[in-house]
């Protein structure tokens, strides 16, 4: 498992990750030596900030944000407040799920046309 302090500067020296002999991408992961569940996933074209915890029987990973996007110190702070939540044993993948789908039902509710009331013919037409 490969350790470091994470810094703006050791994040920018990490070299992007590269192919193995299949074709597939070996994406990298560093792990912070001052945060634990706090890391960096180095892919391809991207390095990503995360925070991972097990949480019940499950382990939870949330992406923060990318390198360039999000500053390591910024990443940081936002891992400590997303460890405390998983600490408390929140599911916040399963969290963001269910707003999404929830959202979904919403635009999907709006989508749909409205039913006016229809009129009644009167007897005999």
């Amino acid at each position: 498992m490969n350790k470091l302090k994470l810094t703006a500067e050791s994040v920018k020296r990490l070299p992007l990750a590269a192919r193995d002999a299949d074709g597939k991408v070996v994406q990298v992961v560093y792990r912070d030596t001052e945060l634990s569940g706090f890391g960096v996933r180095v892919g391809e074209q991207s390095k990503s900030y995360f925070v991972q915890k097990r949480v019940g029987a499950r382990v939870i990973r949330v992406t923060l944000g990318t390198h360039g996007q999000v500053t390591t110190d910024q990443a940081r702070k936002e891992a400590g407040i997303r460890l405390g939540a998983l600490t408390a044993g929140r599911d916040l993948n399963a969290e963001k799920r269910s707003d999404r789908e929830a959202q979904r039902a919403a635009k999907a509710a709006r989508a749909l046309p409205r039913s006016t009331p229809s009129r009644r013919c009167a007897s005999g037409t």
